[in-house]
């Protein structure tokens, strides 16, 4: 069994739902002790999610996400996820590109500097999500700074096809089993489904 945190619902934001554009509080978690995933509730009330990382440190680049549909006991692997993520180092005139249809987790992050597999990376990023029972989709953004001094600016995009809207996500570095998230912020925001 793998070594994961659970974040879950803290309940209603008054301040956010009623008068910060929509936007609820559902949970947020700190990380302070090394952790091989984290795993974060998807409140069956909301279809339309933003997740935001500060601070979020690892052991690894490329941070994947992963589904589960049983409340977290497992985890989708199989060939469907798809992902894209377009990087490039702060001042580079070149833009690189990584993606792949039809692999066991979306990659969610990427930055040069590959060989160095165990250099702390830490990521601030923001993820818009659509989780229905047709599609789990995600886009977002966000920059990579590792402790060689490299920035690495970062837009992602990706999608699982889906018979049922997923109950949790999963962010683990899966092609690297040694390496571990470190540290980090993270929160998950649902948008208000009414006017």
């Amino acid at each position: 069994m793998t070594n994961a945190r659970t974040l879950g619902n803290i309940g209603r934001n008054a301040d956010l739902e009623d008068g910060g554009g929509g936007l609820t509080l559902l949970s947020k978690d700190t990380i302070t002790t090394a952790v091989s995933a984290v795993d974060i509730t998807l409140p069956a009330a909301y279809t339309r999610y933003r997740l935001v990382l500060e601070g979020f440190k690892t052991e690894n680049f490329t941070n994947c996400l992963r589904l589960s549909y049983d409340g977290g006991s497992t985890f989708a692997t199989g060939t469907a996820y798809a992902y894209r993520v377009l990087f490039a180092t702060f001042g580079a005139s070149t833009v690189s590109y990584s993606g792949y249809s039809g692999d066991s987790a979306a990659i969610v992050s990427y930055a040069f500097g590959g060989s160095n597999t165990n250099q702390p990376y830490e990521n601030n990023s923001t993820f818009n999500i659509i989780n229905n029972a047709v599609l789990f989709s995600y886009e977002g953004g966000g920059n990579l700074h590792d402790n060689a001094g490299t920035d690495t600016q970062m837009v992602f995009t990706g999608r699982r096809v889906q018979t049922a809207k997923a109950d949790t996500l999963r962010f683990v570095l899966a092609f690297h089993a040694t390496s571990q998230i470190t540290a980090g912020t993270i929160s998950l925001y649902g948008y208000r489904e009414t006017v």
